[in-house]
């Protein structure tokens, strides 16, 4: 009775992790798609609002939706760190408010790699090279999603059975 009470808690426990990295597969394009919306945002703000960077910034963060692995906090507050001349270069207060928060967010390192490179060409550019940067950077993440999407349904299934599977393989050596 207690070995198939504890093969159960096993089966169970490795079926749960499998569907917590599914989870995680889920948030990270979650997480692409949050991403597109703040830059298409801040796009419309520097094209039709003729706002400066950092006013473009707090407005789009404040028309993003909030999710529990937001990074709409980071934005909000490097908007708020531009404001207030903050010590450094946008370059620097756009890493260091990204990497801090990033964490939550579920993003690959490639796509991180990709957010910081944005910081790079955003900053202390002239308007129009602002709207290009913005653009280029839009089609490339729009390309990660669809490529995301296309791989996300293999691999949410392929965690789940993975856990079930590891599972009952370790229910069957305790047997």
């Amino acid at each position: 009775m207690l070995k198939l009470l504890g093969g159960i808690l096993v089966l169970l426990s490795c079926g749960a992790a499998g569907i917590c990295m599914a989870e995680e597969k889920k948030q990270q394009l979650q997480s692409l798609k949050e991403i597109r919306q703040f830059f298409m945002l801040l796009s419309g703000e520097i094209r039709y609002g003729g706002t400066t960077l950092s006013e473009a910034i707090k407005a789009a963060a404040g028309k993003q939706k909030r999710n529990k692995n937001s990074l709409k906090e980071a934005f909000a507050e490097i908007a708020v760190k531009m404001e207030g001349r903050a010590a450094g270069s946008f370059f620097e207060i756009w890493q260091e408010e990204l990497l801090d928060k990033a964490k939550k967010a579920s993003l690959s390192g490639r796509n991180l790699e990709q957010l910081l490179r944005m910081g790079e060409t955003l900053g202390g550019l002239d308007r129009e090279t602002q709207l290009n940067s913005l653009n280029c950077y839009l089609e490339e993440i729009e390309r990660e999603i669809i490529a995301e999407e296309k791989r996300i349904g293999e691999k949410v299934r392929l965690y789940r059975w993975l856990g079930a599977l590891a599972g009952a393989f370790v229910w069957i050596l305790l047997l």
